[in-house]
Formats: C-alpha cells, sequence, structure tokens
C-alpha cells in the first residue's frame, strides 16, 4: 500500500455541502485522530 500525506493550509479546507452529518461526536473524532496517527 502506498501512503503519500501532503500538508496543506486549513484555510483551504471548506465545508462539503454533501455532508449530511452536523453534529461530530468528540469522542469518535479522537479514535478517527489515533487511528490515522498510527497509520502515518
Amino acid at each position: 500500500m502506498e501512503k503519500n500525506v501532503s500538508f496543506i493550509s486549513t484555510d483551504l479546507i471548506a465545508p462539503n455541502t454533501y455532508q449530511p452529518r452536523k453534529v461530530f461526536n468528540d469522542n469518535t473524532i479522537e479514535e478517527l485522530a489515533q487511528s490515522i496517527k498510527l497509520t502515518v
């Protein structure tokens, strides 16, 4: 599996109008962050 990491300015990130979720669970976000840290 190829791993590529790109660093971009947060100014370039915009909300996706097609994203149905409006509320994000803090614990779920933390779990996601931890899993990303383990794979990078």
